[in-house]
């Protein structure tokens, strides 16, 4: 709901769009509707609501990671990132993440990198949360910055019923490594 919206701004996290009404796959309507009317159709209402509600949202995450540079052109003409899956012309991230350099990007380079590719931290094993803790260890020795997402964090159990989730347990250990290793843990706003 816009309240429990407000209230995660109000705490300090990013809020960022992800599209209106996609029921339909976003591939099908990237190539139906083209970049402008996909923005007019999926995000234009969002913004809309946002305002109206008094939240500043300033990124987009592409559902699915699907993607087209038309569609980041248009989206990049009023928002400031865009985060998807992986980026083309970029090695596809591989496992471990710790050798997926498309995953990685040069802490020089973060500020002006206005598409990242993130990683989702997802709930099917531990395997997961220990690959994203080497690739912590990864990013903290070559001075990278590594963007990570999940769907929802759920509050208990050792593996997330989506397994586009995350339990508080896994990501109790994916931050307390991050801390470990003096990593800065910020929004993808603050990036």
């Amino acid at each position: 709901t816009l309240a429990n919206m407000r209230k995660l701004s109000e705490d300090g996290h990013s809020l960022g769009f992800h599209g209106y009404k996609i029921g339909q796959k976003v591939p099908d309507l990237l190539s139906s509707l083209g970049a402008e009317q996909f923005v007019a159709h999926e995000i234009d209402p969002e913004r809309e609501a946002a305002r109206k509600a008094g939240l500043s949202m300033n990124s987009f995450a592409y559902p699915s990671s699907a993607r087209t540079w038309a569609t980041d052109r248009t989206l990049l003409k009023e928002l400031r990132r865009l985060r998807t899956g992986q980026l083309s012309g970029r090695d596809p991230l591989v496992s471990p993440l710790k050798n997926s350099d498309s995953a990685f990007i040069s802490s020089v380079e973060t500020k002006t990198t206005r598409v990242i590719a993130a990683s989702c931290i997802m709930s099917r094993s531990d395997v997961c949360c220990m690959e994203i803790c080497e690739a912590l260890e990864r990013a903290t020795a070559k001075d990278e910055t590594l963007a990570l997402y999940t769907h929802a964090i759920e509050a208990t159990g050792d593996v997330a019923a989506d397994p586009h989730n995350v339990t508080l347990p896994q990501l109790v250990k994916i931050l307390s490594k991050a801390r470990a290793l003096g990593m800065s843990i910020v929004g993808f706003d603050e990036l």
